[in-house]
Parts: C-alpha cells; structure tokens; sequence
C-alpha cells in the first residue's frame, strides 16, 4: 500500500508542480513577465527603442530606458492587434506597467469576456450600486480572480452617460494590487470611470 502511495505521489508532483508553474497569459503577456520577453512582444516598444538609440535625451526616452536597463518604474501604451471580430471598433491599447524589470500590470478594454478566458473560474463577482450627480442610478459589476501569483479584475462600469461600456480588464502583482487597494473602493472606481 505504500509503495501505491509514493508512486502516486511521484506521478502527480510533476504535475501539479508544472500547472503551479505556468502564469496565466492574456495576449501573449504575464505578470512577471520579463522585459526582455516583454519587449520581444510589442513591436511598438521597439519601435520606441529606435527612436531612442537616436534621440536619448527624450522624456519618454529616459523613462523606458530607465525601465529596461535599471528597473525603473513606467507606464507604456501599446496598440492592440486589431479584433477580427469588431473590424469597426476603434483601435484601442494596452497599458503596461513595468517595474523591477518585470511586467507589474496590465490595463485594457474588453470586447469579448472570451478574451480572459485563461483565467477560469472567478473567484468572486459582485454588484455595486452607482449613480450620477443628476441623480441616475445605476450597477455595476466586478469579477474577480484571486490566483496565486497575480489578481485580475474585469469592471464593468453601466454608467448611461458613458460612450463606451465595455469592460475594464486589469491584471497585476500581488504586490501591485496591495500597493492599489490602500485606496480602498475609491481606487475602483476611478480605475473603472474615466474621465471625459
């Protein structure tokens, strides 16, 4: 019975030890993600590299190369492939945040919940009651993943005056979300109502 045992064990520890292993990738992107894999990735970032090898002295310059050669902190903009399936949808971005030479976070607008799909099975999705300075009502709706090695969220802010309702994804560190939630419900929403 033993001998069962440990070889049940030794058959399911690669495993196990291999699903614990393999970050959720949305777009190609995890969070830990290396800059060197990042960078690979996004063709606009290179492009921004070359423009840098010949004008170092740029802002965005000393930003993005203070994040891939020191590990400094930064925001970049990327623009997203594309969607086959919305060919009329404005050409929307991704924003990245890099720190300590990794991928911290990432910021977009969803056309599809197809699109986090990776990420399974939330962990906690809830409504949150909104409304406008004119008195309208309305709600809200978060969807939560609590993994292991990063927190995802997709808000789906109904506000009627807004032109664009689809859903904000974001997924980031642990850390990232710690540093994030000691602004409690006010850093929801305003990561989730843009202003106009």
């Amino acid at each position: 019975m033993r001998k069962l045992i440990a070889s049940l064990i030794l058959w399911f520890t690669p495993a196990l030890v291999h699903a614990q292993s393999v970050p959720v990738q949305i777009r190609g992107h995890f969070i830990g993600e290396p800059v060197e894999r990042f960078i690979h990735l996004e063709a606009d970032v290179r492009e921004e590299l070359e423009v840098c090898d010949q004008h170092p002295r740029a802002s965005f310059c000393q930003q993005l190369v203070g994040a891939m050669e020191r590990g400094d902190r930064t925001e970049i903009s990327a623009s997203i492939t594309p969607d086959l399936d919305h060919p009329d949808a404005s050409k929307d971005t991704i924003n990245f945040v890099l720190e300590g030479k990794k991928l911290v976070k990432m910021t977009m607008l969803l056309n599809d919940m197809s699109d986090v799909a990776a990420l399974g099975h939330p962990s906690s999705e809830s409504d949150v009651a909104s409304h406008g300075a004119a008195g309208a009502k309305w709600t809200n709706h978060l969807t939560t993943w609590d993994m292991q090695d990063c927190y995802a969220t997709v808000y789906q802010d109904n506000n009627p005056s807004l032109e664009d309702r689809r859903p904000i994804f974001t997924m980031e560190s642990r850390e990232e979300h710690a540093r994030e939630s000691t602004g409690g419900a006010t850093a929801v929403a305003a990561k989730a109502t843009p202003a106009k």
